[in-house]
């Protein structure tokens, strides 16, 4: 204690010079328009830096709130666009009774370099989740969940060597089965399209809807190539609408009418 008086003994006269010097500052500024113009004009600019820096803070902090929203919402909108589509097709006069719910989730361990490329999801049993149901992103499908835990969930990709599904050409609604060449995750080939029937490059290819996993028009790529597979079918080669590198969130499908449906034999 006697050092830190015997300190501010020493420094009274540089903390007296700085205290008058501050005064006299303050005195021009409040005393002279154009020195108050300045002093106003140089307090906003900082209190805007920091008011950015701040509001950057926080944005870091609140943005995987922010995005959960935003995911949650358009989940919601997927449910209802689902259920005025299966209305206007006249599967049903009330949209209540065909409809997907719609469960976000976040990919927390993606491959796309192997022959069975698996993606892991941070949801399991406990948040509804079962095998088999459709899961789907923002840009199209990206596959099939195969187990679940009570926590996580397992989906075979559409870039998984043992996935297949149902897919029309939308142009024409042939429909064939989508599979995997092991080659590159970017692309895919519909097969089993007849030989007869025309196709064009750049056109769009999307979910059959004959299965209880997927609902009809789910974008699923667009034809890049066609070749002969046989003497009656066509190979197509469709470059995928998901980018599987980049896939980050996705939406799992859950088709609440699934267990009477399969229980009539409807094709998976």
């Amino acid at each position: 204690m006697e050092n830190l008086l015997l300190l501010l003994k020493k420094a009274s006269s540089l903390l007296l010079f700085l205290l008058l010097e501050l005064i006299a500052v303050l005195l021009i500024v409040f005393n002279n328009n154009y020195q108050h113009s300045v002093f106003s004009s140089s307090m906003t600019a900082v209190n805007g830096s920091i008011s950015n820096i701040t509001g950057s803070i926080s944005e870091y902090f609140f943005l995987s709130t922010n995005n959960q929203e935003l995911l949650e919402e358009n989940a919601r909108l997927k449910e209802e666009l689902l259920a005025l589509k299966s209305q206007t097709m006249g599967l049903t006069t009330d949209s209540s009774d065909y409809e997907y719910e719609i469960i976000t989730a976040k990919v927390i361990n993606n491959s796309v370099n192997n022959q069975q490329n698996l993606i892991i999801l941070d949801k399991g049993e406990l948040d509804g989740i079962r095998p088999d149901m459709g899961v789907i992103c923002a840009s199209g499908v990206v596959g099939i969940i195969k187990t679940v835990s009570d926590n996580f969930s397992v989906v075979i990709p559409i870039i998984n060597n043992q996935s297949k599904i149902s897919c029309k050409l939308d142009s024409t609604n042939n429909f064939g089965s989508l599979i995997w060449n092991n080659a590159d995750y970017r692309y895919a080939k519909l097969t089993e399209i007849p030989k007869h029937v025309k196709v064009k490059e750049g056109e769009t290819i999307s979910t059959s809807g004959f299965s209880s996993i997927f609902p009809a028009d789910i974008p699923v790529g667009m034809v890049i190539d066609v070749e002969e597979e046989s003497e009656q079918f066509l190979s197509i080669d469709v470059q995928l609408s998901t980018n599987f590198r980049t896939l980050s969130y996705v939406q799992i499908m859950n088709f609440t009418l699934k267990q009477e449906l399969d229980s009539i034999n409807v094709t998976q």
